[in-house]
């Protein structure tokens, strides 16, 4: 009757380090913004040039600050209301070699409605999967290749806590002005021109990370300069968010505990054996 409480209490514990971590996930996951152009819906990204220049057409008082290698870094801010989405870009330069400090080139806001063009690269409104081997976004075509678990594409951070998730993948097919000599050698070395995008749970999609080098209108627009030509090793990477995924990545929770379940069941089993030989022994006398 002991041996199986303890065997009761072993399966138990199990249970619970195998699928608390999923239902915690999946709590958190329905406490967020069903879709990913519902009302309400925040994104935080970053974006970085990360292996060359940001190529202009003419020159402007923005394309000074920001070429030549002088771009850090850049931000945008999401806000999906009922009718438009915002997006509030903000761009920063360092001056090399005259400065070191890191300076902001540039504030300010693209109010778009949620089929522009900007809105439907960000945010797909159909469901992204081999469904969908060829999508128009970035005024470029990308082909499915598929799903990744890689938690640098697929991990979704809602500012306290992360959402391990299920990404799909998109490379960039045609990608016009790609550069040519040293820096396509840099490209093709970091295998540039993809894309992931992460399903919401209403159906819509939201951008996860993408990696380009070439030309693209939407790119220019986020420059707040249509006379951007090219951009080479280009990212954008998905910061946080509140709105909750489709596909949680279920094996990286019911794996989180999993090397603890043998050890409990190891000492669960010596200490059933140490109480069976104790109360052999009582028999006996």
């Amino acid at each position: 009757m002991f041996i199986t409480v303890i065997l009761v209490v072993l399966l138990i514990l199990s249970a619970i380090l195998l699928f608390v971590p999923v239902l915690k996930a999946e709590s958190l996951n329905n406490s967020l913004v069903e879709g990913s152009l519902n009302s309400g819906a925040t994104y935080s990204y970053i974006i970085e040039s990360t292996g060359g220049t940001i190529n202009f057409y003419k020159e402007n008082t923005l394309s000074k600050k920001l070429s030549n290698m002088n771009f850090v870094d850049g931000y945008i801010n999401v806000t999906v209301e009922s009718e438009k989405v915002i997006f509030n870009i903000r761009l920063y330069y360092q001056n090399v070699p005259t400065s070191l400090k890191v300076k902001l080139a540039k504030s300010f806001n693209l109010v778009e409605s949620k089929t522009s063009e900007i809105t439907r690269s960000f945010f797909p409104n159909n469901s992204m999967g081999s469904n969908t081997i060829f999508i128009d976004v970035f005024n470029l075509t990308a082909k499915y290749t598929g799903k990744s678990t890689y938690w640098y594409f697929s991990s979704v951070s809602n500012g306290r806590y992360s959402l391990n998730s299920i990404s799909e993948k998109f490379d960039l097919i045609n990608v016009p002005q790609e550069p040519k000599g040293f820096l396509k050698n840099v490209t093709n070395q970091a295998r540039g021109n993809y894309l992931y995008y992460i399903n919401s749970r209403s159906g819509g999609a939201f951008l996860s990370y993408l990696l380009m080098s070439g030309n693209s209108s939407v790119i220019a627009a986020l420059f707040d300069n249509s006379s951007v030509s090219n951009v080479t090793l280009f990212s954008i990477k998905l910061q946080k968010t509140n709105v909750g995924v489709d596909t949680l990545n279920l094996s990286y929770y019911l794996d989180r505990y999993l090397a603890i379940v043998p050890l409990l069941w190891i000492i669960g089993v010596v200490y059933m054996v140490s109480i069976y030989r104790r109360i052999s022994r009582k028999r006996r006398r």
